[in-house]
């Protein structure tokens, strides 16, 4: 009797034998130290070519399911065992560089993920690979892509990077889980607590006299991404926050900057004008690469910064390094970060439930002379 393969699927047919052979491996029924069946059987039972199944062997080989003995043949793994409880997990990612050059904060926050992710495989018998992925372009590349992921328990991802190709593991019941972000519904998620970290920051701001809270932030031009529902929650939340304790706070004072640059911010603070004294305005740097462009605007205009007016962000803290007065900021702990997610992917391989589940981290309040 043939094993079901469905020979008009875009699977590759090498990787369906590979998946059968491996739940029959997993279910008992090919026991450790025994000889596999040959390749001509195999090929009888499934219904295919001997160099399919050539190739779904050596798939089984590099995940050490199998191992080859000259003049003997192919045997299951003597200590399947540790593989069959090994939790394979995989980090994709679209840049082409992980060192500073993707801009400081951005190699703080993915490195602090890794760090975390690895910390908490070593102790659950899990692994993590990291692969590089360009964005899919077309139907074929996605599905080369979903291919080269068909041998791992679990994803995790950061924010609305390749987006295409979670939807595309969600869809095959992959468990998924995203990063920096509580807005995606159909994976796992895991943030910071925007609402508890903005209001620890504007009580403070009140204990200080502050009167007007000023929200620099940077459009993004992809409405309803990620990225642009996460901005929003954070503009929102602050002014909520900054109305009930007694900050005036409105939409009036939200400013939308094209980038970072002496230019910009100096027209912002050309529009702002006399308006800003009596150390009334707190200035709140959603994007923490602004933070040092407004200190550097200070020091061209013989400006105290904590004394004229107030500034504070959400960061990993590297892009502050440096900085006089050290800048009060909120502090986002993408290490825990990273443990949680790989905590959660191997829950989830062991049956536990993943889709839509949200985990939200407090951030850690650095209080120092900004404000």
């Amino acid at each position: 009797m043939l094993d079901v393969i469905d020979k008009n699927s875009k699977t590759a047919l090498s990787v369906q034998v590979s998946e059968k052979l491996i739940a029959s491996i997993r279910g008992g029924l090919l026991k450790p130290g025994k000889r596999m069946p040959g390749i001509r059987l195999l090929s009888k039972k499934f219904g295919t070519s001997h160099s399919t199944i050539i190739e779904a062997l050596n798939m089984l080989g590099k995940q050490n399911y199998i191992e080859r003995i000259p003049g003997k043949g192919t045997f299951v793994a003597d200590d399947i065992g540790h593989e069959l409880s090994l939790t394979r997990l995989v980090f994709p990612f679209p840049e082409s560089a992980l060192g500073p050059q993707i801009g400081l904060e951005n190699w703080e926050t993915v490195s602090a993920f890794y760090r975390g992710m690895l910390t908490q495989a070593i102790k659950l018998h899990a692994e993590i690979s990291f692969l590089h992925f360009d964005e899919a372009k077309t139907e074929i590349s996605q599905s080369r892509q979903l291919r080269r992921l068909s041998d791992f328990d679990g994803c995790i991802f950061i924010g609305e990077q390749l987006e295409p190709l979670l939807n595309g593991l969600i869809a095959k019941d992959k468990p998924c889980v995203v990063l920096s972000t509580s807005s995606y519904a159909n994976a796992a998620s895991i943030s910071e607590d925007v609402d508890e970290s903005i209001s620890s920051i504007l009580s403070l701001l009140a204990e200080h006299g502050y009167k007007r809270l000023r929200i620099l932030s940077h459009a993004n031009p992809l409405a309803n991404s990620i990225d642009d529902v996460n901005r929003t929650h954070k503009i929102n939340s602050a002014i909520l926050a900054a109305k009930a304790k007694g900050i005036i706070a409105g939409h009036t004072m939200v400013y939308d900057l094209k980038d970072n640059s002496d230019v910009t911010i100096d027209e912002l603070f050309a529009g702002i004008g006399p308006d800003l004294k009596y150390r009334q305005d707190a200035f709140f740097a959603i994007d923490a690469e602004t933070v040092p462009a407004v200190y550097r605007f200070a020091a061209r205009n013989n400006l105290k910064i904590g004394n004229d007016f107030g500034i504070f962000g959400f960061a990993s803290g590297i892009t502050f390094n440096n900085l006089d007065p050290e800048v009060t900021y909120s502090k986002i702990n993408h290490f825990e970060m990273g443990e949680a997610a790989c905590r959660m992917m191997v829950d989830a391989v062991k049956g536990g439930e993943w889709r839509g589940k949200k985990i939200m981290l407090s951030n850690t309040l650095i209080i120092k002379q900004s404000i």
